[in-house]
């Protein structure tokens, strides 16, 4: 749902729901497995101000959710299927500006708050080497910035 206040703001906001279930099996057995995992509902709200035709600036804030993959939960070696999805928050900032008809540049600085997270955990050693398996991370957070220049060079070619 978008909202334009003026010519100048612009106000975005949004909701998501999400009902997860995987099915696959889980290490190499015959056995169907069927997992049903929470429901989600997920938000986002985005304000921009454009100064002229040129610039604008923007805050916004989302909520993601992201249900475990196949090979996440039901590779033979790997998986979990015991994981939780992925959530968390986004936060981000940013200013672009059209420099002419054919480039564009972009800032951005975001920060992402994981309330829970994927990734692949040592679980032991033996002799054929490390053990490994996916599983879930409480309370991770990123920071960074990205800065992006776009340049057109005909109507099939362009690059960031």
């Amino acid at each position: 749902m978008a909202w334009t206040f003026d010519e100048k703001w612009n106000v975005t906001a949004g909701v998501r729901y999400d009902k997860a279930e995987a099915n696959g099996t889980n290490n190499g057995s015959v056995a169907n497995m069927h997992r049903e995992m929470e429901d989600n509902l997920s938000k986002s709200l985005n304000i921009a101000h454009n100064f002229d035709d040129r610039n604008n600036i923007y805050i916004s804030y989302d909520d993601y959710f992201i249900i475990p993959s196949a090979s996440e939960l039901f590779d033979p070696k790997y998986g979990n299927d015991g994981l939780d999805p992925a959530k968390g928050k986004n936060y981000s900032l940013g200013y672009n500006h059209v420099i002419d008809d054919n480039s564009s540049l972009s800032l951005h600085a975001f920060q992402r708050k994981a309330d829970v997270s994927i990734g692949l955990t040592i679980i032991g050693e033996s002799q054929s080497g490390i053990n490994a398996q996916y599983g879930n991370f409480k309370n991770a957070k990123d920071t960074g910035f990205d800065i992006q220049y776009n340049k057109r060079f005909d109507e099939n070619w362009s690059s960031f």
